[in-house]
């Protein structure tokens, strides 16, 4: 792979090829030599450009780097806290993220309010690799005696959707967790990197001075990186042209002969594009057009069986 890619671990890269994933998006290719070098790491880039993966790769690198020049203590507690809102936990994300997290070796576990007590026990008494969990959660981990050392191991921390947690009261709160983390960590010599994704931000400097947090009379350094993906649009305006037999076959359908004309020119369209998205003013509008089309279909299907016989 000959792109930001060939950074990251072989089996990383054995994995994206697995997943026929051979080209980073522009997100990909800004944030992972970054945070592959362990820098404060704002990203701001549209959605569905894989912004998760432009975090995650790179920091599941930094951790199979690790893991393989023995690092790790024994009881090396939970070392990715993935901190997300409750409604941006989706069922996409998530299972794409276990399956990497499987492929590689890294035990990953989600911890919100419904999850069962069970599975809470269980985390206490053998902490997963990485935890994804709520702003609101994270700070109950600080409660529990085992919990409370485990994530006194965190060395990488992303805040998803960070643009919600900077603007309301949880966001205060979050920033207050932050810095309790930060001094459970650096007991053990550990300062986390901080990774703050969205896909919207108005003040990316406020932004950034919110993830990096306050210390030694200044704010953290925080590499903000800004991708703006345009999208080009082409627009076409046209007024069809009524053709002879328009007149006829608007009569049929008891509609004016532009009016055929134009239902005529949509039916065009969508024959000559694998994909069409048509708009229209109302329902009862898209209906009436949805009959008309299939007229359109049952009258091209009876010339064709008048043609063969």
């Amino acid at each position: 792979m000959n792109s930001v890619f060939s950074m990251l671990n072989p089996k990383i890269q054995a994995l994206l090829k697995s997943k026929n994933i051979e080209e980073p998006t522009e997100p990909q290719i800004k944030a992972i030599p970054p945070i592959l070098k362990g820098e404060n790491t704002l990203l701001i880039a549209p959605t569905g450009l894989g912004k998760t993966e432009s975090a995650l790769l790179p920091i599941f690198h930094n951790f199979l780097e690790l893991k393989e020049k023995n690092k790790f203590s024994e009881n090396k507690g939970i070392s990715i806290l993935y901190i997300t809102p409750l409604r941006a936990l989706n069922r996409d994300m998530l299972q794409r993220t276990f399956e990497w997290g499987k492929e590689l070796g890294i035990k990953i576990a989600v911890r919100h309010g419904d999850t069962p007590q069970s599975e809470r026990t269980a985390q206490s008494r053998k902490p997963p690799d990485m935890l994804i969990t709520t702003p609101e959660t994270f700070q109950i981990l600080f409660v529990g005696k085992r919990l409370k050392k485990h994530i006194g191991s965190v060395r990488w921390v992303i805040v998803d959707e960070i643009h919600e947690m900077a603007e309301e009261e949880r966001g205060a709160q979050l920033s207050v967790a932050l810095e309790r983390l930060h001094e459970l960590t650096i007991e053990k010599g550990i300062n986390f990197q901080r990774i703050g994704l969205s896909a919207t931000v108005g003040s990316p400097e406020e932004v950034a001075c919110y993830l990096g947090g306050f210390e030694n009379n200044k704010f953290r350094e925080v590499t903000i990186l800004n991708v703006d993906v345009t999208k080009h649009i082409d627009i076409n305006v046209e007024l069809p042209n009524i053709i002879k037999n328009d007149y006829t076959l608007a009569n049929r359908l008891s509609i004016e002969p532009i009016s055929f004309a134009s239902l005529r020119r949509c039916k065009e369209l969508i024959d000559n594009h694998v994909s069409s998205l048509l708009f229209i003013n109302t329902r009862d509008g898209a209906e009436i057009l949805a009959s008309r089309f299939q007229w359109f279909t049952f009258k091209n299907c009876k010339n064709r069986i008048r043609r063969q016989f």
